[in-house]
């Protein structure tokens, strides 16, 4: 017997796609949602360590004198908080 071969394009919504599901499909899509979710933060977390990371660090002027041991040619790194003289 001969075979036919269509594509179809069917268009559903969010909200038609909840209201077929039951409730443990239901279940289902909330912990996958979850899963995606935590998986997004974690990289989005990531990238913002590698950025902090690896982001040259800024010297700046901060108010140095005989209090911090310091004299006023000394700024302060805005990444680990050490003075360092300024160029």
């Amino acid at each position: 017997m001969p075979q036919l071969q269509k594509l179809y394009i069917l268009d559903v919504t969010p909200e038609q796609f909840i209201d077929a599901c039951n409730e443990t499909e239901l279940q289902e899509t909330e912990l996958l949602l979850a899963k995606r979710k935590q998986n997004d933060l974690k990289v989005y977390n990531a990238q913002e360590a590698k950025a902090k990371l690896f982001s040259s660090p800024v010297f700046e002027p901060e108010l140095v004198g005989p209090e911090t041991g310091h004299n006023g040619d000394m700024k302060r790194c805005s990444l680990c908080g050490n003075y360092k003289k300024a160029p």
